[in-house]
């Protein structure tokens, strides 16, 4: 299926195999769309909606997404090389088993989200909303986390070695599970961290 001209809104269409490459798409609406194998190769979407939508496959390389929603989604062995997040919502998200070189996020909530088992190292994820976000297994190996929403955060077996975790919030998330190692932190981390591994303040 394509687009059709001056049609804004579509529910339930599939669009696998399409070519969105190069395309500019603006305040358009997807609720439980198809897009399997779909090329979204520098795709520009401004404002759009894609709620419950299945990116499955999908080649996205050099996308950006700026404020757009991208709730309960599915990109299971998407590639998103080098594809942009820009103040966009993803809560409910799936990232599993995508590939994420050189992803870019800015800002945005991606409560709910899961990444597990995905290789992040040196992403920039500075004041993101990650609260009960599915981290397990994720490498976030150098990775730049200051003022990141992780409260909750499922983080068993996550990589934070040479992470900056400092001014993010912690609670919640169980901290003893998850891999430290010259792990830049501050006093509230520090406590939370502690607390996770049994520790007492008197």
């Amino acid at each position: 299926m394509e687009l059709t001209e001056g049609i804004l809104q579509y529910r339930k269409k599939d669009f696998s195999g399409v070519d969105f490459s190069d395309l500019e798409l603006c305040g358009y609406s997807f609720e439980e769309c198809r897009f399997n194998g779909a090329d979204f190769s520098r795709f520009s979407g401004k404002r759009c909606l894609f709620v419950h939508c299945d990116f499955s496959y999908a080649h996205m390389s050099g996308a950006e997404f700026d404020g757009c929603v991208l709730t309960g989604c599915l990109f299971r062995g998407a590639s998103l090389f080098c594809v942009g997040l820009y103040e966009c919502k993803a809560t409910g998200t799936s990232f599993d088993q995508a590939n994420l070189a050189g992803l870019t996020i800015r800002r945005g909530n991606f409560s709910y989200a899961s990444f597990a088992g995905c290789d992040l190292r040196k992403i920039d994820l500075q004041g993101v909303g990650l609260a009960h976000a599915d981290l397990r297994r994720c490498n976030l190996r150098q990775a730049k986390l200051c003022g990141a929403d992780l409260s909750h955060a499922m983080v068993q077996g996550t990589d934070f070695r040479e992470a900056d975790l400092r001014d993010s919030l912690l609670s919640g998330a169980d901290m003893k599970s998850a891999v430290l190692g010259k792990t830049r932190i501050d006093l509230p981390q520090a406590l939370v961290i502690a607390e996770s591994m049994g520790c007492l303040f008197e």
